[in-house]
């Protein structure tokens, strides 16, 4: 069956162009008439569905791409259509409190659950991109992704806990980051910049586990 894809925003392009690179069918689902989803899918040339039913007829996979404010409503709308053993995959940025409602209502209706998070940017198409799966449907995503850029690790194939791991890494790293710039703007207020920027360069290159 073909693999659907939800949302073909700058994820959903960049995963739709790895599968059909590496022989998969690609459908895609919007049923806005000024999307534009349309204009993509045609770049793309993958096929779009208007309607749910229509699209979860051809996919077994269902690879969901949205805005993570939309995670919900989206699998709200889909998850009750879709047939038993089929897979439901969740790239987005929700919260942990979304996410365990949307496994919550794929294990009702027998529909196995991954939840993703993508570790590093989809833009630059020259370079691997780190995913960490968990959840029941954590096999069929190392299947699917198999040659291309994307690299899954699974976590934890029964329990997803994806989402908290991206969640409170992107506190330590944007914490980081904020930090080191207030440091160097604090240092070159006292014109002491050079010498702190290399003091923190040369700790920065420590070996963190021993940090």
């Amino acid at each position: 069956m073909s693999i659907g894809i939800v949302g073909l925003g700058e994820v959903g392009i960049a995963v739709a162009q790895d599968l059909t690179r590496t022989g998969h069918a690609v459908r895609c689902l919007d049923s806005r008439p000024d999307s534009r989803t349309r204009a993509s899918a045609r770049d793309l040339e993958i096929d779009m569905d208007k309607t749910p039913a229509a699209f979860l007829r051809q996919v077994g996979t269902v690879l969901i791409t949205v805005q993570g404010r939309n995670a919900e409503a989206v699998a709200l709308q889909l998850v009750p259509q879709m047939s038993p053993a089929a897979a439901y995959v969740d790239f987005t940025a929700k919260t942990v409190a979304a996410r365990d409602a949307i496994f919550a209502r794929c294990g009702d209706a027998r529909v196995l659950f991954a939840d993703v998070a993508i570790m590093d940017t989809v833009s630059w198409p020259d370079r691997p991109t780190s995913l960490l799966v968990s959840g029941p449907a954590s096999g069929r995503v190392e299947e699917l992704f198999a040659g291309t850029r994307f690299r899954p690790r699974v976590l934890d194939a029964q329990k997803p806990v994806s989402t908290e791991i991206k969640l409170m890494r992107s506190v330590f790293t944007k914490g980081l980051t904020a930090l080191l710039i207030e440091t160097l703007v604090a240092a070159e207020k006292c014109g002491v910049r050079k010498e702190i920027q290399r003091t923190v360069t040369a700790f920065m290159r420590e070996d963190f586990d021993r940090i």
